[in-house]
């Protein structure tokens, strides 16, 4: 069962000794939960996952302002989808753009179709991606992409991450709420710790998932000969 924020907020209380609402409103604090979250995401993107079909426009650059969530970063496209008229839901691989460039200078020009075979995706550029051979108006694939959390307005909303997060979230929240009183003896020291537990939370999860699945960050160079 989804944590909600009400049993966030009340956690956070009994460590403010707060629990009459005198110092930090509900209000003040399901603000606080909402940009633990949107901090969340941009440090460990895959915590807020959505597996959705895209529809392509035509050509070999597609950009991503259809779809239903805003984009933080595209983590995977995965296959085609017969949806657009394709029938053998062909896996779509990860490639990068420049040795397409170097072993099939002519790419771009390739007839297009609406059975993609790879595709090219650079973070510094989150809102585009390249596809390979270019697509036809309407073909469809699978792809996952996290996106920014949708944001909670009441107490009985559930949190916008995964359960999993939740002990990240209420470090956030605690951080942004002795940060409210730095000023006062001791708590700039709690408010660091608890940003610091925060923060390692995320990256240390990151670092362990990488260490099991190494090719889904740094894919290699080539999956298949580029044709």
């Amino acid at each position: 069962m989804a944590v909600t924020v009400q049993e966030l907020i009340d956690n956070v209380r009994k460590t403010l000794i707060d629990e009459q609402a005198v110092r930090w409103t509900d209000d003040e604090l399901i603000d606080y939960i909402n940009d633990g979250a949107r901090a969340a995401v941009i440090i460990k993107p895959d915590c807020n996952p959505i597996t959705e079909e895209y529809v392509c426009t035509a050509g070999y650059r597609q950009d991503f302002s259809t779809l239903t969530s805003e984009l933080v970063q595209l983590l995977e496209v995965i296959q085609n989808t017969t949806t657009g008229g394709n029938t053998d839901e062909r896996p779509i691989t990860f490639v990068k753009r420049n040795v397409m460039d170097s072993e099939a200078p002519g790419w771009r020009q390739t007839t297009p179709t609406n059975s993609i075979r790879h595709y090219m995706y650079d973070p510094r550029q989150r809102d585009i991606m390249y596809v390979y051979p270019p697509a036809t108006v309407g073909a469809t694939i699978d792809l996952v992409y996290a996106a920014v959390p949708d944001p909670v307005t009441v107490v009985g909303d559930e949190l916008p991450l995964q359960d999993i997060y939740v002990p990240a979230l209420t470090n956030y929240v605690l951080w942004r709420a002795y940060n409210k009183d730095i000023d006062f003896s001791g708590n700039m020291q709690l408010s660091g710790g608890y940003y610091s537990a925060f923060y390692q939370a995320l990256t240390g999860q990151l670092m362990s998932e990488n260490a099991e699945l190494p090719e889904r960050h740094v894919p290699p160079p080539v999956v298949e000969q580029v044709g």
